[in-house]
């Protein structure tokens, strides 16, 4: 249930004024201690617009603004318990494989090291799940350039030219976890965009590739059933 803040006169806006922790919009500092100001509106509280000018940055923050702000965390606290850790057993961690304009084949797979659960006011799980991802490349022979046995720095990675490759296949299958509290979760992670950085190659000598991804998690409606979303 959320906690909802209403006030329907000037004397209650004042004295919520008085009492709460509030900070500004603009620049987040303190307004504890500023004295309330106002002027006639007729959209305002018993037609007052009441507001507070933060000291730091001049802002002039309106009730109404305040308010708003003051609800909306409330409702994030009411609707999420904190994170708990969960025991899980893999049931599947599979590759996904992705074939790209230039020819390369490059295979992704997702190992779960820990997953968390939080569980709404609704009763809805939420998880978070921490996890390393492993690549595997495959690059045609035209693209291979010298093996380089130690992996660059960032730095270096970071300054070197970059070109968006697209993808033209893609095969991206579920992983699979048994939680302790008996129901069972698919993960996806999935690739969205690949970049190929030019003039550097791995310890095989294929090309380096950057991946952007996006992790998808869906609970399974009963064990050994994956979501059937794409």
């Amino acid at each position: 249930m959320k906690h909802m803040v209403c006030m329907n006169t000037l004397k209650e806006v004042l004295d919520w004024l008085r009492t709460a922790d509030l900070t500004c919009l603009g620049c987040g500092a303190k307004l504890s201690g500023r004295r309330p100001q106002k002027y006639r509106n007729r959209f305002g509280i018993e037609g007052w617009w009441v507001y507070i000018t933060c000291k730091k940055c001049g802002r002039q923050n309106s009730v109404k603004d305040l308010l708003t702000k003051t609800q909306n965390t409330q409702a994030e606290k009411d609707d999420f318990a904190e994170f708990q850790e969960v025991d899980f057993d893999p049931l599947s961690e599979p590759w996904s494989r992705y074939e790209l304009e230039d020819g390369t084949q490059i295979s992704v797979r997702m190992v779960a090291l820990k997953i968390q659960q939080q569980v709404t006011t609704d009763g809805e799980p939420v998880y978070s799940i921490t996890y390393n991802p492993f690549y595997a490349i495959r690059s045609p022979k035209h693209l291979r350039g010298p093996p380089n046995k130690t992996v660059p720095p960032p730095d270096v990675l970071n300054s070197l030219p970059r070109r968006k490759v697209k993808i033209v296949s893609k095969v991206e299958p579920w992983s699979t976890y048994l939680l302790e509290t008996g129901k069972s979760i698919s993960v996806k992670l999935r690739v969205t965009q690949i970049q190929r950085i030019e003039g550097v190659y791995d310890p095989e000598g294929n090309p380096y590739y950057e991946a952007s991804t996006e992790l998808y998690v869906e609970p399974q409606i009963k064990h050994g059933c994956p979501p059937s979303v794409g």
